[in-house]
This record gives C-alpha cells, structure tokens and sequence, in this order.
C-alpha cells in the first residue's frame, strides 16, 4: 500500500469508513466516523465527536472538506468552519490511521483564511471553503507531499493554493516533526540561469525543496567562491565576475527575506576582496560574508596569506558582517591543515575584539575522517564550548 497520500477508499480493520457532519437531537453539529460494510450505510457503530469549539474559528459551522488521506502520521482530513460572525475558514484534524475513530490533534488557528479581496466580497462575505485536493504531478522532490487545494470564495469564486499537506500538520504532530527536523539549511547555492542551462536553480526552487524538507529557513552562499579556484582566477582581480555573481543571489534572496539569508563570496586573497566587502555591507539586503579557504588556495603556514585575511576579517568585523568560512584548505594543492593551522587562525587571523554582531563561523563543523582535520576541530572545541563569541 502507498503509505504517503490515498484519495481512493481504502479499507481500515477491514471496512471503508468516512467521515461527515450532522446535526445531534440536542441541536449540537457533530462530526462522526462510521465503517460502511457494505452497500447501504448503516448507522450502527457510529461514533460522534463535539466538533464546534465556543471562541474559536469553528465555533458555529463545521464541515468536513475533500477525503481525508492517509498518511504516516495519520488520517488527515481538512475541514471548513465558521466562527460566530460567520467568517468561514480551513482546519485541519488527524485520527489515528489504526483507529479512525481516534482524533490525535486538531487546529487551534486556521491553516487558511479569507484574505484576498474577491474571497471576502461575493455571495457570502469572507468565505473560504476548501472542497479538493490532488496531488502536485510535476513537483522536483516528494511529489506526493506536495498538494493543490481548490476551493470556493465568498461563494462566487473558485481558487486554488498549494502547500505541503504535513506542514499544516497540528498540535503534537507538528510539534514532533518540528523536533526531529532541522530548523536551518546552513550551506545552500542559487545557479542562474544561462544559455546552456536556462532553467536555473532559483530562489523559488530552493523554498520549495525547503518546504518538501520543513526547514524553515536557508543561508544562500554565493558562487562567487567557485570562482575563487585558481583555475577561474586568471587575473588578480575578478570584481565584475563576482558582483553580478553576488546581486544576482542578492536579488533572489530578497523574495524570500524572512526566510532565507544572503552571503556574498569573496576570494581573500585577491586585490578587490576588501573592496567587495564594503560594497557587500551597503547592498539593500544585508549580506553576510562567505570564504572558502580551500578553493582560494589560502596557506595558514604562509605569512602573506595571513596578513591578507587579518584585514579582510577585520574589514567584516566593522561592517558588522557575519561570516561562514570553510577552512580546512586545499587538498588538491596538499596544503597543511591541523592544528597548528588551527591555532594560527585562532590566535592570528580573528580579531582580537570582535564586533557584537560577529559569530563564529565553527557553531557547524562539518567532521572530515581525517586525524589532522580532528586536530584542527579540537582545537576550536574550547571556544565552542564555553560560547566565545569569537
């Protein structure tokens, strides 16, 4: 059996069930759940449920939407309720997938509202009534996460949202999934698009693969670092290459500000990176920094190498600046890394009193199985550990 989403009838301990609202002998609207064991509906082993809930969204109408699906986490059926001025919205409730009968969790706030104007003005004044739902065809990961809910408007117009149904999962459900899933995609990159790929990886693909993951929120990295290998960096300086590199991201970025952070990406090394760096810090969207020792082939042995990072960390230091730094250096060129290079780094390149805004670019460390990289990383363990802000 397909465990994600079925809209077809499926057998639950052997019957079909469904779910529907009525109306009880005391007046009360009730939702129930009933097996149906064969051709007609009986009304034997019903079981109702209290559905309208005094001050809340649904206080007055409750209505099941489109068939509930089953899922992992269990029967999800969207509902449309009215409070009591009848301003109708979206709900959700999830039942045991064992167990119909068993509500698990229930909105305490609508997952969709009347907002747009031609959804508050109609037949009815501000209505939403969610009635469909089918699966995305075409979406690029977990298509079967991913739904198109169609619904009525102020009982004059038809629509139609999308969403990831078990983002708008309830209560303890959610709350469990929000525990076991990150909160922050900490290394992510925009491409755009070009003559050979036209289509790209923009700002709107990237939300949608966080939202098919539940992550919340995702630091871009510009490709400018990439350009930063030396066998993309024929002259010494590349500062037009690596600003369209960085506003193209930028611009990106700023659809989704609440959501995602910029970094712009400079090659330390190089003549333009300060230069870079105070046009990075003056852009509109705040931008933080980025650096890839490796593919700047930077030398931690070298001291040239670490005079020119001193200034480009001091230089973000009174921008303000954030910065993300991969630092294990270059394998390609056999640089030395471990912990001497560590502690080079530490005592000679950070500031010695950073700007309240820095962090440190180790809070993730992502572990290498090599001894020289676990002599690095115990070496930034103290700091991590007794929260230096460096």
């Amino acid at each position: 059996m397909d465990q994600v989403r079925r809209h077809r009838p499926e057998k639950i301990d052997g019957k079909y069930w469904m779910y529907w609202l009525g109306t009880a002998s005391d007046g009360t609207i009730r939702w129930a759940s009933r097996p149906r064991r064969s051709a007609p509906l009986v009304r034997r082993n019903t079981n109702s449920r209290s559905a309208r809930r005094p001050g809340q969204f649904d206080s007055r109408v409750v209505e099941p939407g489109p068939p509930p699906v089953i899922t992992p986490d269990g029967i999800v059926l969207i509902y449309n309720g009215a409070d009591d001025h009848l301003v109708y919205r979206t709900g959700v409730a999830v039942f045991d997938r064992h167990d119909p009968r068993k509500l698990l969790s229930r909105s305490t706030s609508p997952i969709f509202a009347p907002e747009k104007s031609w959804e508050k003005t109609g037949q009815v004044r501000t209505l939403v009534f969610v009635e469909g739902m089918i699966p995305v065809p075409d979406a690029p990961h977990a298509a079967s996460q991913q739904f198109l809910f169609y619904y009525g408007a102020a009982d004059k117009y038809i629509g139609v949202a999308r969403s990831a149904l078990q983002s708008l999962l309830p209560g303890p459900i959610a709350s469990a999934q929000a525990q076991s899933q990150p909160q922050i995609d900490y290394h992510q990159h925009l491409l755009m698009p070009t003559d050979k790929s036209p289509q790209g990886f923009l700002a709107s693909d990237l939300i949608q693969l966080l939202d098919d993951a539940h992550i919340r929120r995702a630091l871009v990295l510009s490709m400018a670092i990439v350009m930063a290998t030396p066998i993309n960096r024929p002259s010494p300086t590349n500062t037009p290459r690596q600003s369209r590199k960085t506003i193209g991201s930028a611009k990106q970025v700023s659809q989704y500000s609440d959501r995602l952070r910029g970094f712009c990406g400079v090659d330390p090394l190089k003549s333009y990176a300060l230069a870079e760096i105070d046009r990075c810090s003056r852009d509109p969207i705040p931008l933080r920094l980025k650096m890839h020792f490796g593919n700047s082939d930077v030398n931690l042995d070298n001291p040239d190498d670490v005079a020119s990072l001193r200034k480009v960390f001091q230089s973000a230091a009174a921008h303000h600046m954030a910065i993300v730094v991969h630092i294990h250096a270059s394998i390609t060129s056999h640089r030395p890394y471990g912990a001497k290079e560590a502690q080079i780094f530490l005592t000679q390149v950070l500031p010695p009193h950073p700007a309240p805004t820095s962090r440190s670019p180790f809070r993730r460390c992502r572990r290498i199985r090599r001894p020289r990289t676990d002599d690095a990383l115990a070496r930034f363990h103290p700091r991590l550990q007794d929260h230096d802000p460096t």
